[in-house]
This record gives C-alpha cells, structure tokens and sequence, in this order.
C-alpha cells in the first residue's frame, strides 16, 4: 500500500448524533406497540447505517487501484484500477472538482481522475501533496 487516507466531516457526525435523540422519542413513545418499535426500530436501523457510511472517505491507493470507500462500504465505493487511468488533477478546494461521480465532503482539497474509459472521478482530501507524489511514482500524468 502507498497511500491511505480517511476524510471525516463532523457535521455529519453531529448530524447523525442530533438525528438519534428524536428516533428514541419516537421509540419511547411507541414503547406499548411491538409492531410499531419494530419498523421504527429497522427504519432507525437504516437510517443510521446510511448516515455512518457517508460521513467519512477512505482512500486507499495501492501499486494496481485506488479505493474509495465509505465507513462502511454499503453506498460509497468505487475501484479504479490504475492502468485505466488517463490523468489526475488537484485543485484547492473541496467543491472545485468537476468529475461526473463525486465523493466529497469538506475537506482542503479535491482530486479529479479522468479515466481512459468510463466517467470520471472526483473525491476530496486533506493531504493533497501526498496524492500528486503517489501518482506521479504511479507515473500517472498530471493534466495540464
């Protein structure tokens, strides 16, 4: 592995932990109907776990793909194998990429990955010296 990072945002992190208080007012009140705690209770369940997988990014860059995963895997991830790509660009800014597929939260930089076949890819990171160094021993050109 050459590379590992994980993005978190702690406005979804408080989000999330603002989100639970009314799920347990909700289960608190419906505590005298099992049929009604059980579907609150999967909703929550739900609810919760897409939440928590894209409140953070784990960027996983190896000699044969970069990974982009959620905390979870469930709803973010994507492989890009390193041979399908064409070039990359880093930009200050997490908003600044333009990639057809994003996986972004605030963050101090982005990175666009165009590929030679299928659509782009954007993700945001705080490290983004560390990225250009590892594509360009990847010899992944840089766009111009």
């Amino acid at each position: 592995m050459l590379y590992e990072e994980t993005v978190q945002s702690r406005g979804y992190n408080l989000f999330l932990a603002i989100l639970f208080a009314p799920i347990l007012i909700v289960l608190f009140a419906v505590r005298n109907n099992p049929p009604a705690v059980g579907i609150v209770g999967i909703e929550a369940i739900i609810v919760f776990a897409i939440i928590w997988d894209i409140s953070a990014l784990n960027i996983r860059i190896t000699q044969e793909e970069i990974r982009i995963r959620g905390r979870l895997g469930l709803l973010v991830r994507k492989t890009i194998k390193i041979e399908d790509i064409e070039s990359y660009s880093v930009k200050e800014g997490w908003m600044s990429c333009s990639g057809l597929l994003h996986f972004m939260l605030p963050a101090k930089a982005c990175v666009l990955i165009t590929r030679k076949r299928g659509i782009s890819v954007s993700f945001s990171t705080n490290r983004p010296e560390e990225i250009a160094y590892v594509f360009s021993t990847l010899n992944i050109p840089r766009a111009p």
